[in-house]
């Protein structure tokens, strides 16, 4: 076979390679990094503007084109995103899932990773949690209806297991987790108000929503894989603060494991009224004084 021109999608360093080593990785001996090897003619797409120089910490520029040829750009550019998105990249994972919202507006793919990221790994704050949640809860439904659509039982299936479900059930722990920090800071500057306790109800109701959800979703499509979807339902009667949503969760629970003992809802701290913390002191300040009174007196009889 002939020998064809191909380049690193990360420093853009060229090589001669078989065409029978097509669609294989390799790593560059440039930047080490490895890459499928794709051959193309006709046209070009550009690489992300900018990495990092790891050993002088500062910005080198490596804009450059891989040629690729118009029938297996939009493959390649799949295969370039997804490979960002699994090593952690987001950066460079979303420019390239822009680049294929514009040539392949009505896949589920791109929006959904980009409310992966936005959801998960964007800047939390405690008044947005609910909302950023939901956003993504609706997303996911968009998604597997467009997946429902489009691709065959085996593929969605594989996307389902790879990447779907495993990212919304990251969004619903990172959440979590950002919540419960929040609320730990929260509670040391003694800030714990009517406020804060309803927002972390909210909070916590949309999260329990979304956990649920992804576990209905692996009961439906991988109804063999109890252990998944049962782990989770679990947890969710473990944090849930809610009593009547407990009960609806611990009833699918028993439908597979019918000893399971329900736990304790989990309690919502709660605020202390301010007037009473005022009316404690001032009847200890009172009490304190008509002591001393009567000391002083004592002393002086």
């Amino acid at each position: 076979m002939a020998n064809v021109k191909i380049h690193c999608p990360n420093c853009h360093q060229e090589y001669d390679v078989d065409e029978s080593d097509l669609g294989h990785e390799a790593e560059c001996e440039a930047c080490k990094k490895t890459f499928i090897l794709q051959a193309g003619v006709a046209s070009s797409e550009p690489l992300p503007p900018k990495k990092k120089d790891a050993e002088n910490d500062g910005d080198i520029d490596v804009a450059g084109t891989v040629e690729i040829d118009d029938t297996e750009k939009l493959a390649n550019l799949y295969t370039l995103a997804r490979r960002e998105f699994k090593i952690g990249n987001y950066k460079d994972a979303i420019w390239y899932y822009k680049k294929i919202m514009t040539d392949d507006p009505d896949n589920w793919e791109p929006t959904f990773v980009m409310n992966f990221i936005k959801a998960g790994h964007g800047t939390q704050k405690w008044e947005n949690i609910a909302d950023e949640v939901g956003t993504f809860s609706k997303e996911l439904d968009k998604t597997i209806r467009l997946m429902e659509k489009t691709t065959d039982e085996n593929e969605r299936n594989d996307l389902l297991s790879d990447m779907v479900l495993p990212s919304s059930l990251e969004v619903c722990n990172t959440q979590m987790d950002g919540m419960k920090k929040i609320l730990d800071s929260i509670m040391q500057v003694k800030n714990w108000n009517q406020e804060n306790r309803e927002i972390f109800i909210k909070n916590s109701n949309s999260i329990m929503r979304l956990y649920e959800k992804v576990a209905d979703l692996y009961r439906k499509y991988f109804p063999k894989d109890q252990d998944t979807f049962l782990d989770i339902w679990k947890m969710i009667c473990e944090n849930t603060p809610s009593e009547e949503f407990q009960h609806h969760v611990a009833s699918n629970i028993k439908k597979f494991e019918p000893n399971y003992i329900t736990p304790p809802v989990k309690e919502v701290p709660a605020v202390r009224n301010p007037n009473v913390r005022l009316m404690i002191i001032v009847i200890s300040v009172v009490a304190g004084l008509a002591c001393l009174g009567i000391l002083i007196a004592w002393l002086c009889h």
